[in-house]
């Protein structure tokens, strides 16, 4: 379909007084944030409590555990952050590289 020009001549200041809308643009972009396990055998449970039930672990020491938030929960050898993995469970940061690196906007 062809438009004339005087049918453009008039849209063209509607969308220069309107502009362009961003609805994402006061927002900084999200990294990806992955920490590894420090031991072999690190469990994951189903909250961030060592009552919970253990749903499985991590075989190896240096596993990467894809961050989807950081939370509290039991303290682990002094520490109280757990991280809820991608996976959807919980691994205590007792036992994982870095966890407060991650930052603030990865708090669930």
């Amino acid at each position: 379909m062809l438009f004339s020009s005087a049918f453009v001549g008039l849209l063209l200041p509607l969308t220069v007084l309107a502009g362009p809308v961003n609805l994402l643009e006061d927002r900084a972009p999200i990294k990806s944030c992955t920490v590894k396990t420090t031991t072999a055998g690190v469990r994951y449970r189903k909250c961030p409590k060592t009552s919970c039930d253990i749903v499985g672990q991590y075989a190896s020491k240096g596993a990467k555990v894809k961050i989807a938030c950081v939370t509290t929960g039991t303290k682990v050898n002094g520490e109280t952050l757990w991280v809820k993995a991608s996976t959807g469970y919980y691994v205590s940061g007792a036992y994982l590289t870095s966890v407060d690196a991650c930052g603030p906007q990865y708090l669930c």
